[in-house]
């Protein structure tokens, strides 16, 4: 095999083993995101309380009182709620029925 070869095969095993790292990233951050979601005991569109929040991003116009609507939640566990109004990491919430 000349050096070109070479270069180009290791190049393509290299693409690989970066595919393969990417795709067993994506499943453990979909089973870490599925285990999450399990135990917050919500999902994204439910109304909910937050009991408890903690480390964050929050709107000047936030009031952690009352409703809110989760509106996203991320692989690592921020939930974001009210359209962007806050994004907690790990919140307590109580499902509002």
């Amino acid at each position: 095999m000349n050096n070109t070869n070479k270069h180009i095969f290791n190049a393509i095993g290299d693409t690989f083993v970066t595919l393969l790292l990417a795709l067993s990233i994506s499943k453990k951050n979909i089973k870490a995101v599925k285990k999450f979601i399990e135990s917050l005991g919500a999902n994204v569109g439910d109304k909910v309380i937050v009991l408890q929040g903690g480390s964050g991003s929050y709107s000047s116009d936030w009031d952690n009182e009352g409703e809110h609507t989760i509106t996203d939640i991320d692989f690592a566990g921020n939930v974001e709620f009210d359209n962007g109004k806050a994004k907690i990491f790990r919140p307590r919430i109580k499902l509002i029925k």
